[in-house]
């Protein structure tokens, strides 16, 4: 008979968590390298995009080398090239995935509890903006159905902090270091 954690365990519904530029998430208290090594046991999906090997640390490059089943590979430096290779060999070269072109991506699917033969493929061009406008009207619907006013939110925020009284003197100056907004993001536009 199964304890009660197995059975839990079980019961998990699963859960996909999309993070995009996730480097920029290495930095939080939980290492990102534990989360992939327990994921599958949370029914933890993630998808992780980034833009080079280079924006990660070595011990994040081999965490994602041992838990990472599917693999998508866009256009590559030679470096990446190299190092990716060791993935999708014997089918793909390092020469194969340096020559991906614009929309074309090199495939390792994992798929029914095995790793399928590495394939390449296409991927279709970024569709056409809708506008700001659009952008705009999507922005005012989501807060109408979840937003709340800014200065309810920071008033809670600071209630939440004095709570925690001289405790909270480091938490406030990491929340004040950088007020310079997100660092490391993308340049020079969309994949």
């Amino acid at each position: 008979m199964a304890d009660g954690h197995e059975t839990r365990c079980a019961e998990r519904r699963d859960f996909m968590l999309y993070l995009d530029e996730f480097q920029d998430y290495l930095h939080l208290p939980q290492n990102l390298d534990d989360v992939l090594v327990a994921a599958r046991g949370y029914h933890l999906g993630l998808v992780l995009a980034h833009q080079h090997l280079g924006q990660l640390s070595d011990s994040t490059r081999e965490t994602l080398s041992a838990n990472a089943r599917t693999r998508l590979v866009f256009q590559c430096s030679p470096d990446d090239a190299r190092s990716l290779a060791r993935e999708f060999s014997p089918w793909l070269s390092a020469e194969q995935l340096l020559n991906l072109q614009k929309y074309q991506i090199a495939v390792r699917l994992f798929r029914d509890g095995r790793t399928e033969r590495p394939f390449t493929g296409v991927t279709p061009a970024a569709p056409p903006s809708l506008g700001v406008d659009h952008a705009a009207a999507l922005v005012a619907a989501a807060l109408k159905r979840c937003g709340r006013p800014r200065d309810d939110v920071e008033r809670e925020i600071e209630e939440r902090f004095r709570t925690y009284g001289p405790e909270a003197s480091p938490r406030n100056d990491v929340a004040n270091a950088d007020k310079g907004g997100r660092k490391g993001g993308r340049k020079g536009g969309r994949r």
